[in-house]
This record gives structure tokens, sequence and C-alpha cells, in this order.
């Protein structure tokens, strides 16, 4: 306790300034969560890195998440189709190529002709995006979060998921693009295969002078598919503010959070001693540097939401 009382708790020994809030002790804080962040990065990253961009999102692993949502409601889980996640992969690739974060490509390629082009003929067909996230579990919990994205992970109608996490540079960033599909494929004693499913899809795009804001839903006409995109006019979703749950954070996030809620602590004490024992330091500003580092906590928690459409 006598060392922990040094580091942490103004007394006459340590002549009412804990060591950890000197200067040397918050060099050591800063140079040790320098060195997590370098070791975590070079070492323990679960994926490559996009240049300096470093995330440990996995393809099964949002697969797992997913089907759980759907456990939780009584839903059957849907089954990876390889084919499904071709598409889902070259969907990640036009946007890096076309240089475009969108439902529908610039020239007016919508998903469904990736569906398409990789042989998938559906009944019922959806698309969830994400970008700049770090963990998995960060991707899912913002897409539950969003009440079009989350109908579309709910969709009782579905059968097979496809996912595609790629990186790459995308409008002068380096980020990981995740791309689900949803699928349902054509049974062929029901329905004829269509040659253009295009055709029996629309989209309702941006309006002069409005944002993009991407739709597409179908009511089915006889044989026809239904293709749904999230309509994110509905809650702004790729907008939302909304920190994320602790666990959606990296490990080397957490470790930050942890050092930085120490040294809040250490100054909210620090503060409440001096107060109390009408103590006056001489160029104390405890209270202040608490509110710089509650700020850095803060702003480590939304770090971890990325964007989503």
């Amino acid at each position: 306790m006598g060392l922990l009382a040094h580091l942490l708790i103004p007394h006459v020994r340590n002549n009412h300034h804990p060591h950890l809030l000197r200067p040397h002790g918050l060099g050591i804080v800063f140079l040790f969560l320098i060195l997590v962040s370098l070791i975590n990065n070079q070492f323990f990253s679960e994926r490559q890195k996009v240049l300096g961009f470093a995330t440990n999102i996995k393809s099964e692993e949002l697969i797992n998440l997913t089907n759980k949502e759907r456990e939780k409601k009584g839903l059957p889980t849907l089954k990876e189709n390889s084919i499904l996640s071709q598409a889902a992969s070259l969907k990640a690739k036009d946007m890096f190529s076309k240089n475009y974060w969108a439902h529908v490509s610039p020239d007016g390629t919508t998903p469904w002709e990736f569906f398409k082009s990789s042989s998938y003929f559906y009944s019922h067909a959806g698309e969830n995006l994400a970008r700049d996230f770090y963990t998995s579990s960060a991707v899912v919990s913002a897409w539950m979060e969003s009440s079009s994205h989350r109908e579309n992970i709910l969709n009782k109608s579905y059968e097979e998921i496809g996912m595609a996490v790629i990186d790459g540079v995308l409008e002068g960033e380096e980020t990981t693009l995740i791309v689900q599909f949803f699928g349902t494929p054509q049974k062929p004693l029901l329905s004829s295969i269509s040659s253009d499913q295009t055709a029996n899809s629309s989209v309702t795009g941006e309006t002069e002078g409005q944002p993009s804001r991407v739709a597409a839903e179908l009511k089915p006409t006889g044989s026809k598919p239904l293709a749904v995109l999230p309509d994110s006019s509905r809650d702004q979703s790729g907008l939302n503010l909304k920190p994320l749950p602790l666990e959606t954070l990296t490990t080397t996030q957490k470790i930050y959070v942890a050092v930085l809620l120490l040294l809040l602590v250490t100054l909210i004490v620090d503060s409440f001693i001096l107060f109390k024992r009408r103590i006056n330091r001489q160029g104390s500003h405890s209270v202040l540097h608490a509110g710089l580092i509650l700020l850095l906590i803060v702003l480590i928690i939304y770090s971890s939401r990325g964007a989503i459409i």
C-alpha cells in the first residue's frame, strides 16, 4: 500500500503530489500506451493492415454474430454460401475500383448485378454495408442499432448469407469495407430462373437538391424476386452517434480506456483531498486535466464506430 499511496494519493511523504501525476509519471504512462499500440499492431493484429489501418474483423465471426441475433428471435440460422460471398467480394472490389460508398455505383450498377454475375439467382435478396470499424462485434452492433439493417438481419425470408471483408483505400482513406449479402435461391420447381433480375428491382435514388438516399424494395408479384436495401432515410443509420458497447473495442482501445480511467480516478481523488485539506499546490490543474482525460476516453469509445448504409 505504501508504494500505491506514493503513486496515487497525495500525502505528506510525497509532498501532496502523487508520482503518477508528476511529469515523469505521465511520461511513463504515455510511453506505455505507445508501446502497447506498437506491439499489438505488429504482432497481435488478427488481420493484415491496410497500410496504417489495422482491424480484427473476420467474415466467419460476422456470420456467427449475425446468426446469434437471429437465434435470439427464434429464427433459423443462415447458411454461408460461397457464391454469395463471391458476389459480396465483387461488390466490395467494385466500390474500391470506382471509389464510391453506396448501394448503387455512380454508373448505376446495383447490388443485384453482382448476384447475377456470380450466377446466384434469388427469390429474396438483401445487402448491408459497413466501413471504418475495428471489430466484428462493433459492425454487427451498429447494424442491429439501425432499424432497416436490423430488419435485413432478422428477415425470416432469407436462407443464405455471404460476407466479404476487403481492405483498401476508398475516397483517399485506408479502410476495411464489409459487404453482407443475404439470399434465398430460386426454387426451380416453383419459378423459372430469371435471366435478368435487375429488371425486377427498382431503386429510388437521390432527388435533385436532396442528399443521396438509397432504398429498394419490391412487393413480390407472381414469381418476381424481392430485393431489399436498407433505407437510411428512416433512421439516418449512417449518422448514428450513439457509442458502441465497450466489448466492441479492440484490445488496444480497452487498455487505453483502462489506463486513462486510472488517471481520471487519481485526478479526482487528488482534487478531492487537496480541497478537503485546504492544500494549495502550485500549478495544480487536476480538474482541468480530469476533464481532458474524460474527453479522451469518450473519443476512444466513439472512434470504434464506423459507418453503415
